[in-house]
């Protein structure tokens, strides 16, 4: 029996109680299966360190402003801008999160930064993207023949000579720098890298990739991370991973950077507006002041008069007053103008005016206005990512209608209130001008052309003031987010050496110990003397060690000097403690189920015996599966015509028998079981067998009776009554604890008075001199 697992197993008293002490001493002996694993383990987790492409984790760190929308900006309260006006736009958290990682602006990075072309260099266990030190670029020309993109192997064999296939295919190209390639409708050049400097390339491999932009942006896109960098604050990190850490870091930096630019470019963008607008006004009141100039010039020069009366400066100064007054109103009243036709034909208001812009103050106004800019960002921000059916925008835009109608309407309502008032200051005017009609005529026309003046001057005033405030609040226009820390590596996320160091314990350690334990813990097998003795409380005669020997060997013969030989003579000598009342020493052996080794030990016992000078017969009681023929009849295909049961099932006197068969052993014959009978247990319970023993008890010493296994037929209990001792076999990591369970429940064992155990197939091991059970196997060579 070759060791194996079969070998150990869970030790129990009663078949369920768990001996864990030797439950654990019988898995350490499988130390050599652990350290394998762990061998095996290691060698895995290094190739997997090893050959898997790193993955970094690249981010940076993103003040933002954590306003809600562009609110403030409309209300004219903006940090950067002056009382009353404010010309910046203004991108809340989410809106600017969603702008951040939406394909518009990746593409806009992956164009600028141009990772159209990636390129490897392969090394001694995988390939590495080398992007910004590459020693050559290529540079792709999509106007010819289309383009399909692909990757291609480069070998450069000099300076500027080289050998280019797509990879995978065996054609080999060959081209030179600066040379124009058409390879598989991919039209290219390939230049060398003029940043790159000191690099041997030739006769070194290298990879390029041609990458389509969809597929580069939805990549990027996926691979963004943008979190909550400390709680309490308005940092955010924001990150990807990447396999070259240099591109990723340009990657963020530029994703960053663009971002903010767009913010501020959208401030400036809004100032321009407003100062262009303010500009068209300048200029026709810019006319119409030097017009009025003039004619007062030309009317004081001509007719010699240099002011008016102490009257007309009265009336002058009433005039300017309400000349103010009504010019302030027509600025307001061009604003609303502005702002009824913008609502009526756009449908965004990102280029929307502040009403402070024009000098309006109306609350309800800024605040419908600043409504519609929320929900429009809103919009903006369910459009990077949703269908335009989607029921929430659809909500969306019932809402953004609603609040244009309560704009127009409002819009209404105010011009028709500026045109009263403005009536109402004309009719102020007029009266003024009645009053005029009483002065002197030159003074009249005079203080005509002064009112005129006056009005084109205050009205240019105070656009230029207006022009003055936008400009202002265009140069302290400043982003709302900043870049508080520029992209660093944090942490390589693949390959992980802590989930490789686990993976070795758990595949070279964990896993291997597991399973020893369930296959010893499955194990129901007798194992070792304890686990005999906790079932049966019979004596135990000794034990048989494994040797390896043939199946028609007799290793007491072959070796005698081995330790098998030496525990068939401790049997033997423990046997003599089992006297008899005959003259003949009688033993018996069985056992729970075939396959135990009865036999073997069997005939050891008795070559053990016949050696010692008894002169020893040994029967072959089995008739049913007999296989003492195996030891002493070499010849395979011979059997033993004439043996047991014939001499059973006939008439022959004994003396007249020849069935008993001498060996070549000295002082050992045997008798054959014979052919095998329709009725074994019939022949054996004859008086047949009582006759055979009487005659045995007169020739010979020792008699050994080789019988049927006990737990199957009943054959070991009919002879009983002739042997003066009984030994069940029981065969280490081969009988099974439920078998002999078994007998001791159907009290099969009770009928043997003088009954003890011999266990066989123990294996054993030398250590230094001294030979020790339970190790590996060994026997002693001659």
């Amino acid at each position: 029996m070759n060791q194996d697992f079969d070998d150990y197993s869970l030790d129990a008293s009663d078949g369920n109680n768990i001996n864990m002490g030797k439950l654990l001493k019988r898995a350490l002996k499988f130390w050599y299966i652990v350290l394998i694993c762990l061998i095996i383990g290691c060698a895995y987790g290094v190739y997997s360190y090893k050959t898997t492409m790193p993955i970094y984790k690249v981010s940076s760190l993103m003040l933002i402003n954590t306003g809600e929308g562009n609110m403030n900006s409309l209300l004219g309260t903006s940090e950067n801008g002056l009382p009353g006006i404010s010309l910046g736009a203004y991108s809340n958290i989410d809106n600017l999160i969603v702008f951040l990682t939406s394909s518009s602006h990746v593409e806009k990075v992956i164009r600028k930064l141009d990772f159209s072309v990636t390129y490897f260099q392969k090394g001694m266990f995988l390939e590495q993207e080398i992007y910004d030190k590459t020693p050559f670029v290529v540079v792709q020309d999509t106007t010819e023949n289309g383009f399909t993109g692909g990757s291609f192997d480069i070998l450069f064999t000099s300076k500027d000579k080289f050998l280019i296939n797509r990879t995978g295919e065996k054609t080999i190209y060959e081209g030179k720098l600066f040379e124009k390639m058409a390879i598989h409708s991919n039209m290219f050049t390939v230049l060398p890298n003029e940043k790159v400097k000191d690099i041997e390339y030739t006769n070194n491999p290298y990879r390029f990739e041609f990458n389509p932009l969809k597929t580069l942006v939805n990549r990027y896109m996926r691979e963004i991370a943008i979190s909550l960098y400390r709680k309490k604050s308005s940092v955010y990190e924001i990150s990807t991973t990447e396999n070259n850490t240099n591109k990723a870091k340009d990657f963020i930096n530029e994703l960053s950077r663009s971002a903010i630019q767009y913010n501020l470019d959208k401030k400036n963008y809004i100032a321009n507006n407003t100062i262009s607008f303010i500009d068209k006004q300048l200029s026709g009141v810019s006319d119409s002041l030097s017009s009025a100039e003039k004619i007062l010039e030309e009317f004081r020069s001509s007719n010699e008069v240099m002011d008016v009366s102490m009257q007309g400066q009265m009336i002058i100064q009433q005039s300017q007053d309400l000349e103010m007054q009504k010019a302030t109103l027509m600025a307001q009243l061009d604003y609303y103008k502005y702002l009824r036709n913008y609502i009526e034909n756009n449908s965004n208001v990102s280029d929307l005016m502040a009403p402070s812009s024009s000098g309006v103050n109306d609350p309800i106004l800024q605040q419908l206005i600043s409504e519609l800019s929320v929900k429009h960002a809103e919009k903006s921000s369910l459009q990077f990512n949703s269908r335009q059916d989607n029921p929430t925008i659809s909500r969306i835009n019932r809402q953004i209608e609603t609040i244009k109608s309560s704009i127009l309407e409002s819009t209404k309502s105010i011009i028709s209130t500026t045109n009263l008032t403005i009536n109402d200051l004309n009719k102020r005017l007029m009266s003024l001008s009645r009053q005029i009609k009483k002065l002197p005529k030159t003074e009249q026309v005079l203080l005509g052309i002064e009112r005129k003046f006056n009005f084109n001057d205050e009205m240019y005033k105070y656009l230029l003031q207006r022009r003055s405030e936008a400009q202002l609040a265009k140069a302290s226009n400043m982003a709302d987010n900043e870049i508080i820390e520029a992209a660093t590596t944090k942490a390589r996320i693949s390959p992980n050496k802590y989930k490789v160091v686990v993976f070795v314990i758990v595949i070279g350690l964990f896993l291997p110990l597991v399973l020893i334990f369930l296959i010893l813990l499955a194990n129901k097998k007798i194992l070792d003397k304890d686990d005999v003795q906790a079932i049966l409380s019979t004596p135990f005669i000794g034990t048989m060690p494994y040797t390896k020997c043939k199946t028609d060997e007799i290793p007491f013969l072959l070796s005698p000097k081995s330790i098998f030989s030496e525990s068939v003579r401790s049997i033997r000598t423990n046997l003599q403690f089992f006297k008899g009342k005959s003259k003949a020493k009688t033993i018996l052996l069985t056992s729970s189920i075939s396959g135990e080794g009865k036999t073997f030990c069997a005939v050891n016992i008795a070559s053990s015996y016949a050696l010692m000078g008894n002169k020893t017969v040994l029967i072959g009681f089995d008739l049913r599966k007999p296989r003492l023929d195996t030891y002493f009849i070499k010849d395979k295909k011979k059997t033993a015509q004439y043996g047991l049961s014939s001499f059973l099932s006939g008439d022959d006197q004994f003396m007249d028998s020849n069935f008993i068969i001498p060996s070549e052993v000295e002082l050992l014959d045997y008798i054959p079981s014979g052919k095998i009978p329709p009725n074994p247990s019939e022949l054996i319970g004859s008086e047949r067998t009582s006759l055979l023993f009487r005659e045995l008890n007169e020739l010979y010493d020792v008699i050994i009776i080789d019988t049927p296994p006990i737990g199957l037929v009943t054959d070991a209990m009919l002879l009983e009554r002739f042997a003066d001792t009984q030994i069940l076999v029981v065969r280490q990591g081969y009988t099974p604890k439920l078998v002999l369970n078994s007998l001791v429940k159907e009290n099969k064992l009770d009928n043997f008075n003088k009954l003890s155990v011999l266990l066989n197939g123990v294996p054993v091991k030398k250590t230094g001199y001294s030979y020790q059970y339970g190790g590996s196997y060994y026997v002693d060579k001659k």
